[in-house]
C-alpha cells in the first residue's frame, strides 16, 4: 500500500473483496498505516469483514454511497482485487488505484 499506492496516514482507502485473504490483509495494513478503511464484499460475505471502519455490501449504488460517506470527495486509494473497474473509477478521488 505504501510503495504501490503511496498511502499516507489519515487518507481513506476502499478495499474491494474485503472478505477474502487479500482484502483482509489490505485492511490490516491500511489500518496499521493510520488510514480510514471502507470495505466492500458481496452478499453474506459482508458479515465476514473485520477491521474496517465501514463495511458496504456491493450493489448498484455503491459509488454513490461511497461519495456520500466521504462528503462527495471519494476515496484516496482503492485496493481492487475483484475486477470492478467501473465502480472503482467512480469511487476514487483521483487516479490512485492498486489492483491485486
Amino acid at each position: 500500500l505504501k510503495r504501490l499506492g503511496n498511502l499516507q496516514q489519515g487518507e481513506t482507502v476502499l478495499v474491494t473483496g474485503a472478505a477474502g485473504a487479500v482484502g483482509s490483509n489490505a485492511i490490516l495494513a491500511a489500518k496499521a498505516m493510520g488510514a480510514r478503511v471502507m470495505a466492500t464484499a458481496a452478499g453474506e460475505k459482508a458479515g465476514l469483514v473485520t477491521g474496517a471502519d465501514t463495511v458496504l455490501p456491493c450493489g448498484d449504488d455503491l459509488a454513490a454511497r461511497i461519495k456520500k460517506l466521504t462528503g462527495g470527495e471519494g476515496v484516496d486509494l482503492v485496493v481492487e482485487s475483484v475486477g470492478t473497474p467501473a465502480m472503482v473509477a467512480s469511487s476514487s478521488r483521483g487516479q490512485r488505484r492498486t489492483s491485486i
